[in-house]
């Protein structure tokens, strides 16, 4: 493995922010064996400098700047597959992205998600805008992102996007069957993590549709089996994390995680996953009980936040 020593952790409001309320399942069901009860150490972006490898390593000497699925604290040791090195055009900043970048991109290989298929986003926080950048380096057509706060729509209208629609608006679904000649969406990724998106989201697919989950549900949700879902034969397709670390890939290459992570960092560093927009607060790690109190409240409008170490 390798010994990290950490200069920044970037931090994913999603997940973090159900930790921080209790509203994790797996902290009532206990079921992962991990996030269970607390303390928690809570994170999973970490950048830094490798400080210490062991024989096995060749692709890091000590000196390089790496980004890693680490919890926030001042270092971590990794194995290969939570980490990546970091090109010298990509910043600090910018590398914490590659992380939600390999998920989003684990959450677009789930769902299968091809060139001029029509896809939905639900949800422009981090996840959604990521899985957005995603869609469009694809080359989906139509690419509808929708959220109810007009800052995000605002963010994602300053990043290029075409198709920025209100879900809470009244005749939402009729835009969306327009934008799609009638037929609805191919893939809807559900980034939002709430029951009004995920039903939503269901309502909108096409025949043979797929509902990407990538929102973190601290609740379950009501299913009709009878309804969009049988009747329409929709897939309905969960995703987690940078990938597997033990499942390779189709073509027998390096474990799934480690190429996800690589692909994630090569497309932040030719900025077709933006940094520039989305990296909106830099604090210190010791602020961290309020970054968190602002998140909970929603008083701070964020994209990716990030602290120092």
């Amino acid at each position: 493995g390798v010994r990290i020593e950490a200069t920044l952790c970037g931090v994913s409001t999603g997940t973090e922010m159900a930790i921080y309320r209790g509203t994790l399942p797996n902290l009532s069901n206990g079921r992962w064996g991990y996030w269970n009860e607390y303390p928690i150490a809570p994170g999973y972006e970490m950048v830094g400098t490798v400080a210490e490898v062991d024989d096995a390593v060749t692709d890091v000497v000590v000196g390089d700047r790496v980004v890693a699925l680490a919890a926030h604290g001042s270092g971590a040791v990794v194995t290969p597959d939570q980490y990546v090195p970091i090109p010298d055009a990509v910043s600090d900043e910018a590398a914490t992205l590659a992380i939600l970048g390999a998920t989003t991109l684990h959450g677009m290989h789930r769902a299968d998600v091809g060139q001029g298929e029509s896809v939905l986003v639900l949800g422009l926080g981090i996840v959604g805008i990521l899985s957005a950048a995603h869609a469009r380096h694809v080359g989906v057509a139509p690419l509808i992102v929708a959220d109810p706060l007009p800052w995000r729509r605002s963010t994602a209208v300053r990043l290029g996007f075409e198709h920025v629609l209100d879900p809470s608006a009244d005749g939402f679904a009729e835009q969306v069957l327009a934008l799609t000649d009638g037929r609805g969406v191919d893939v809807v990724s559900e980034a939002a993590g709430v029951e009004s998106a995920f039903q939503l989201g269901i309502s909108c697919l096409a025949e043979f549709g797929r509902l990407l989950v990538q929102g973190t549900h601290g609740a379950p949700v009501t299913l009709d089996l009878g309804d969009y879902t049988m009747h329409k034969q929709t897939a309905i397709i969960s995703t987690w994390n940078i990938g597997s670390p033990d499942r390779r890939c189709d073509d027998g290459s390096p474990v799934e995680s480690r190429v996800n992570l690589e692909t994630a960092m090569d497309l932040v560093s030719r900025d077709v996953l933006p940094s520039a927009e989305l990296i909106t607060h830099r604090f210190r790690l010791d602020d961290i009980a309020q970054i968190y109190h602002d998140l909970d409240s929603g008083s701070l409008k964020s994209m990716q936040v990030v602290m120092e170490v």
